[in-house]
């Protein structure tokens, strides 16, 4: 305050839970019932994690099939991906189709599936989130609009030095 400078969140310039939603019913949609939540174990990602995780969760009680079975993966350890597959496997009733948190443990499981000699497709369905260029060799993401994204910040950043309430777009940011 005294140097007179504008603090501007954009932390919540669009909705991680909506995102964590929009992978179950993606998954359900295609016929999965069982579904299964590769959680990173990085602390700094851990607030996005849960609002994704809370997102999964309540659409698939909304969606009437049971919550995901959540299995934590490290991307900076690869084995822990085929550690999850296994696990995953090993229930009951495993999940055939899985909400990565990010399209990087989503790539990763996929990689992960095909070493254990599975393909993905009906059998095993992996969806992450971000739309990063290696997604868009084969792995469905829910993709951010990044140029809507970037309009939202720069009118927070101009409305926060007008002393005026930002005036952001309804248009969704978030698609599959």
């Amino acid at each position: 305050r005294g140097a007179r400078t504008h603090l501007v969140s954009v932390q919540h310039l669009y909705d991680h839970t909506r995102a964590g939603e929009m992978q179950a019913e993606y998954l359900v949609a295609k016929g999965h019932r069982r579904l299964g939540y590769a959680y990173p174990s990085e602390a700094y990602v851990r607030s996005i994690a849960e609002e994704r995780l809370t997102g999964t969760r309540s659409a698939c009680m909304r969606l009437g099939v049971p919550p995901p079975s959540v299995i934590r993966g490290d991307r900076r350890h690869p084995a822990t991906m085929q550690r999850a597959l296994e696990r995953w496997r090993s229930l009951a009733d495993p999940p055939t189709g899985i909400c990565a948190h990010n399209d990087e443990i989503a790539v990763m499981l996929s990689l992960a599936s095909s070493s254990q000699g599975f393909s993905l497709g009906h059998r095993l369905a992996i969806i992450g989130m971000d739309d990063i260029p290696i997604s868009r060799l084969g792995i469905s993401t829910i993709a951010l609009d990044v140029k809507l994204v970037t309009e939202r910040i720069v009118e927070q950043v101009v409305a926060s030095l007008e002393g005026r309430a930002p005036q952001l777009s309804a248009q969704p940011v978030l698609r599959v």
